[in-house]
């Protein structure tokens, strides 16, 4: 009785104490799933709240690469414009001189018309490929110049390369120089000529070279005073950090080599910011 009493008593303390115990722990097991719920809930809130954030963030950039698609649309039908009236004035101009230097205003802001209209046709917005702008440069030129009645060749070898505008704008301007100046310079006494343009990637760098079969010139004797174009060409070489070098003699033609490193900055990383 007396050993039965004890087991009673002991099994009464063990359930007892189990079943607090199980109190317990099941209590915190309640706050535990309760704190996991919450946790939950935040989460959820959280990633809702970064889902509205992206979806805005988004919205902006749309409007904004819209916005720089219409900027360029609107500066190329601008510059057409003026492209347009200097045409126009060009016609009421006797002084073949001042004919001349219309015609290369002209041609200065064609190419910056066309660059606008390539960046507005790209699809990023951020770069264009520069093939399609020489050719299309060089189209104009040839157009500007056929009353010389001259037959000029050009051939050209334009790798898969795209420019930003940083670098595309001064590399167009300074091409259109190069070329306008060869066909007013380079082939003065002769009636066919050749042009040749490459543009290729070499290791980390940009090349261009340009080349012409014309009359050349002695260097040591060029008065970049009187000379825009020279001036145009070593502005734009400075804006895009090159080493040029040129090499010209009389009767043997020009070369000009241009290098400079490509533009990494992300025109998209700008608009978001």
């Amino acid at each position: 009785i007396i050993n039965f009493s004890v087991s009673l008593i002991l099994s009464f303390i063990l359930i007892t104490f189990f079943a607090s115990n199980n109190n317990t722990v099941s209590e915190m097991l309640t706050d535990a799933n309760k704190s996991l719920q919450d946790h939950q809930i935040n989460l959820e809130n959280e990633i809702a709240e970064k889902s509205k954030i992206n979806l805005e963030l988004s919205k902006t950039l749309k409007e904004k690469e819209i916005l720089l698609s219409e900027i360029h649309h609107r500066v190329k039908n601008n510059l057409a414009v003026v492209s347009g009236l200097i045409e126009l004035q060009n016609f009421y101009v006797k002084d073949e001189k001042a004919s001349a230097i219309l015609k290369e205003s002209r041609n200065r802001i064609k190419s910056i018309a066309v660059l606008h209209e390539k960046f507005y046709e790209s699809k990023s917005l951020e770069k264009i490929e520069i093939r399609s702008y020489v050719d299309e440069l060089i189209y104009f030129i040839k157009l500007s110049f056929s009353n010389q009645q001259k037959d000029i060749k050009i051939t050209t070898h334009i790798e898969n390369i795209e420019l930003s505008m940083s670098n595309a704008l001064p590399f167009s301007l300074l091409l259109n120089e190069l070329i306008t100046n060869s066909y007013k310079h380079a082939f003065k006494n002769k009636s066919r000529g050749h042009i040749t343009i490459s543009f290729i990637k070499y290791q980390n760098k940009l090349v261009l070279n340009f080349k012409d079969d014309g009359c050349g010139f002695d260097l040591s004797k060029v008065n970049k005073d009187s000379s825009l174009g020279m001036n145009l060409i070593e502005a734009f070489s400075l804006q895009l950090k090159a080493e040029t070098t040129c090499v010209s003699k009389p009767n043997k033609g020009t070369e000009f080599t241009l290098q400079f490193k490509q533009d990494v900055t992300k025109v998209r990383e700008e608009l978001v910011a």
